[in-house]
């Protein structure tokens, strides 16, 4: 799997409709320099794992506002709202790691997703 650029395109109710791999491997990982530009506001089935690898961004879920340091990370849960902004518009970077639920759970009928993902 290779890293590239996520380039986010919503549709009018902000829902990502960039894919993320495929259908037989639903992961995609990026890595975004906030230097040239923000994480917009947006949301999508997947999960997803961010990791600041230099510098400070600061991360928007819902109405919440984190700062992530480099050398952190936030799990992002499926169906959440979320932008990225770099910090203090200085350097920095993020990795994030994109996952849809059923290559974690399995089929939603599935016990692991039931009892796991579901709640």
């Amino acid at each position: 799997m290779a890293i590239s650029i996520c380039n986010v395109h919503t549709n009018t109710i902000q829902r990502e409709i960039t894919p993320h791999g495929s259908a037989q491997f639903p992961v995609a990982c990026y890595e975004d320099n906030m230097e040239l530009m923000d994480v917009p506001l947006h949301w999508h089935d997947e999960f997803e794992f961010i990791l600041a690898t230099k510098g400070t961004v600061t991360l928007h879920i819902g109405t919440v506002h984190l700062s992530v340091p480099k050398g952190s990370a936030v799990f992002i849960n499926s169906g959440c709202l979320h932008s990225v902004e770099s910090a203090v518009h200085k350097a920095s970077v993020l990795r994030s790691l994109v996952i849809h639920p059923r290559f974690v759970g399995g089929a939603i009928d599935s016990y692991f997703w039931q009892q796991q993902i579901k709640p």
